[in-house]
């Protein structure tokens, strides 16, 4: 094959050029910090908390993908991380209804948002704003709403993942 023929060097140019167009599209695109930091230094944040937040967000989990990049984002607006919110929104965008997904990112209620999606999403508010202030009435209150220990497992650990990328690219 003609390819083969090429050997390495043409394959490490080609990239080294898909990378230049991808940190100048990821650096443009929202003006973050975090972006460029994500891009340029993927070191910065490490495979043990990329492996982690990957997993919260696409490990097994009864929420769906969607539901969980729902969470990262309402998430990433409460933490002010501008290119998170943006970037997990657009995600959640492929897997429900675009209008529902507004309706959340603007704060307002949505009638086709399920009640215990509609709790978990109060609550990963008030872990990012709060985590101090929370108490054993505020896990009654998703159990009330139908989540299970898993399912609220999972709402943590989503929410800590989107709260330390933006603490540590700061």
């Amino acid at each position: 094959m003609r390819l083969r023929g090429l050997g390495l060097s043409w394959r490490r140019r080609a990239w080294a050029r898909l990378q230049r167009l991808w940190r100048r599209y990821v650096t443009r695109r929202a003006g973050h910090d975090l972006a460029t930091v994500v891009v340029l230094r993927p070191d910065f944040f490490g495979t043990p908390f990329t492996t982690y937040a990957l997993a919260a967000l696409h490990g097994p989990s009864r929420w769906s993908g969607s539901e969980r990049e729902l969470m990262a984002a309402v998430v990433a607006r409460t933490a002010e991380c501008p290119f998170c919110a943006v970037e997990h929104e657009v995600q959640a965008r492929r897997g429900m209804e675009r209008s529902l997904v507004d309706a959340v990112m603007e704060g307002c209620p949505h009638p086709g948002l399920d009640p215990r999606l509609r709790a978990a999403l109060e609550f990963a508010v008030r872990l990012t704003r709060s985590p101090g202030e929370l108490t054993v009435a505020d896990v009654d209150e998703l159990a009330e709403a139908g989540l299970t220990e898993a399912d609220l497992e999972d709402v943590v650990h989503v929410t800590a993942a989107m709260t330390h990328a933006p603490r540590r690219g700061d």
